[in-house]
C-alpha cells in the first residue's frame, strides 16, 4: 500500500480514538485511561505522519504500544507487571514474523514501528498529568 490507501484507515482509527479520548474524560473515570488513549492518538498521527516518507507497521505501533503501556505503568504506578509485559513481547514477536513472513514490511519497518508505539505510550503514561 502507498500512503495514500493507508490515510483513511489512520484518520478513521484517529477519530474513534479522539471519541473514546472525550468518552474517558467525561466519564469521570481515571484520568489514567486517557491518557493511554491520548498516547494512542499521538501513536497515530506520528504514523500517519512517519508514513509519508517512510512505511511502518501499524501492527506493530499498536503491540509497541501495548508494552510501552506496560512499562509506564511499572514506573508510574510502582507495580510488578513482568509476566505482561513477557507475554506482550511474545505476542510482539509473533505478529513481527507474521508481517515479515507475509512480506508486508521489511525488518527495519517492524522495529520501527515498535519503538514508535512504545516510546510515544511510555513517555505519555510517564509525563502526562
Amino acid at each position: 500500500q502507498d500512503a495514500n490507501e493507508r490515510l483513511m484507515p489512520y484518520l478513521g482509527a484517529v477519530v474513534y480514538y479522539i471519541a473514546l479520548f472525550m468518552l474517558f474524560r467525561n466519564s469521570g473515570l481515571s484520568s489514567f485511561y486517557g491518557i493511554i488513549v491520548l498516547a494512542a492518538i499521538a501513536a497515530l498521527v506520528t504514523s500517519l505522519l512517519i508514513n509519508y516518507k517512510f512505511k511502518i507497521s501499524a501492527h506493530m505501533v499498536g503491540v509497541g504500544g501495548v508494552v510501552g503501556v506496560l512499562f509506564g505503568m511499572i514506573y508510574r504506578l510502582q507495580i510488578e507487571l513482568l509476566y505482561p509485559i513477557l507475554l506482550m513481547l511474545f505476542i510482539a514477536g509473533i505478529i513481527g514474523y507474521a508481517r515479515l513472513k507475509l512480506k508486508a514490511h521489511s525488518p527495519t519497518q517492524v522495529y520501527f514501528g515498535f519503538v514508535v508505539g512504545c516510546v510515544t505510550e511510555l513517555l505519555f503514561v510517564i509525563y502526562y498529568r
